[in-house]
């Protein structure tokens, strides 16, 4: 009966004690550790999201400008180091070919007989040819003449005979403007090519680095006049390793053909208000 007793007045006392809740220093500490907490979690939130905004920004520069180089070390690659007209810092020319042809027959009076096999065409360059060059059959190097076009007086006819007679466009797929009757050789050269000599028609092709008119205060790579849009900071240079193995700010005059790489530098940066910035370092080889 005692302990029944002493039961019942602990479960009572027990539920007065729930009856009077919390008290406010109870209240007041649990409201701290609540806000500590909630502070905490707040701050991990807003890093990680920034973190992830910051690697978006950096990577995005970074596939920016790679889109950018990459398409001019396609084009670049393509050159030889005959090839370069200049070499500075700021910007690199190289003549860029669009047309490419082999001569069929040589006739009298400086002509001959040429197949076009590949063409260029909305390269975005300056209109016109700039030049021509060609080397012989037996002969890898060519012979530029920056200011000369053969002149062309007539396509398919005598010209497609020739050539077909000769074995051009075995597989039947070119057209009659494919074959050209050229002359005006022997002024420039003082020969004419001889039949197997391959030919190159060019113009030429500026990549530089200049002031970006998407993007204000940034820099961007420009082609001939169009606009890379590719938004890094002020300081982006060519610069060119040497067959010695040295790199140079710019080459000029007869060292032109030591060059044996372009090499890229720049600093990518991304949007954002995270002040993105990526050093980027490219190296672009060119043909032998």
């Amino acid at each position: 009966m005692i302990a029944l007793t002493r039961a019942r007045a602990k479960a009572s006392n027990h539920r007065r004690a729930l009856a009077r809740g919390f008290t406010l220093v109870e209240v007041m500490i649990t409201i701290v550790v609540a806000g500590v907490l909630g502070g905490a979690l707040l701050a991990l939130v807003v890093g990680q999201q920034r973190f992830y905004t910051t690697s978006d920004n950096a990577l995005l520069a970074q596939q920016n400008i790679r889109a950018a180089v990459d398409l001019m070390a396609a084009e670049l690659r393509m050159a030889s180091p005959d090839d370069i007209v200049r070499a500075g810092s700021d910007s690199v020319v190289v003549r860029f070919d669009l047309v490419r042809a082999v001569v069929c027959d040589t006739l009298a009076g400086g002509q001959a007989d040429v197949f076009v096999y590949d063409t260029v065409t909305n390269a975005n360059l300056t209109s016109g040819f700039r030049g021509t060059a060609y080397s012989g059959p037996y002969d890898s190097a060519f012979v530029y003449g920056d200011a000369f076009t053969p002149t062309v007086s007539s396509t398919g006819g005598s010209a497609q005979t020739s050539c077909l007679a000769n074995g051009a466009d075995p597989n039947g797929t070119a057209v009659s403007t494919d074959f050209r009757r050229t002359s005006g050789w022997t002024a420039e050269y003082g020969v004419t090519p001889e039949r197997g000599s391959l030919l190159r028609w060019y113009s030429v092709l500026t990549y530089r680095f200049g002031g970006s008119t998407s993007v204000s205060g940034s820099d961007a790579i420009w082609r001939n006049n169009a606009e890379l849009v590719t938004p890094f900071e002020s300081g982006a240079s060519f610069r060119y390793v040497m067959a010695n193995g040295s790199i140079q700010n710019s080459v000029s005059g007869g060292n032109l053909p030591n060059i044996r790489e372009i090499r890229v530098v720049v600093t990518a940066t991304g949007s954002g208000a995270f002040n993105v910035r990526r050093p980027v370092v490219y190296d672009i080889p060119l043909r032998n």
